[in-house]
C-alpha cells in the first residue's frame, strides 16, 4: 500500500508526550470531500480541536464507499454519488496504540435529506 504520508506523534510534536508503541491496533477510517452543485465543500465541526474538518469516520465494513456514503448522510445529510479514492493516509497514535489508515474521497451530493440525520456523536 502507497500512502501519501505516515504521521506519527514525533511529525506533529516536537516533545511527544507518549512513549513509541512496539505494536498497533489497526483502524480504518474514511474521510470525503462533498461538493453540492454550486460547487461548495460540506464541513462539519469539532468541539475538542474548535475547528472544521471533512465529513468521515471510522469504517464498520471493507465496502469504503459504502462507508464514506454512511458518514455523509450521518453528518451533513446528503447522499452521495460519483465517488472516487483520493489519498490514503497512515497515522502512527501512541496515546492508544493505533494504526489509522485513513482514505480519503471525493464525491457530489446526489440528494438531501430534509430530516436531521445526524448521529449524537
Amino acid at each position: 500500500m502507497k500512502y501519501l504520508q505516515t504521521i506519527t506523534d514525533h511529525t506533529i510534536f516536537s516533545n511527544p508526550e507518549f512513549k513509541d508503541h512496539g505494536e498497533y491496533t489497526k483502524r480504518t477510517t474514511v474521510k470525503v470531500i462533498v461538493r453540492n452543485e454550486k460547487g461548495y465543500v460540506g464541513l462539519i465541526t469539532n468541539d475538542i480541536h474548535k475547528l472544521y474538518t471533512l465529513p468521515g469516520g471510522g469504517a464498520e465494513s471493507e465496502d469504503l464507499e459504502t462507508e464514506v456514503n454512511r458518514e455523509s448522510i450521518e453528518e451533513i445529510n446528503c447522499d452521495l454519488l460519483n465517488i472516487q479514492e483520493l489519498v490514503r493516509v497512515k497515522e502512527l497514535r501512541n496515546r492508544d496504540a493505533k494504526e489509522y489508515e485513513t482514505v480519503c474521497f471525493i464525491a457530489d451530493v446526489n440528494q438531501y435529506y430534509e430530516n436531521d440525520t445526524r448521529t449524537e456523536e
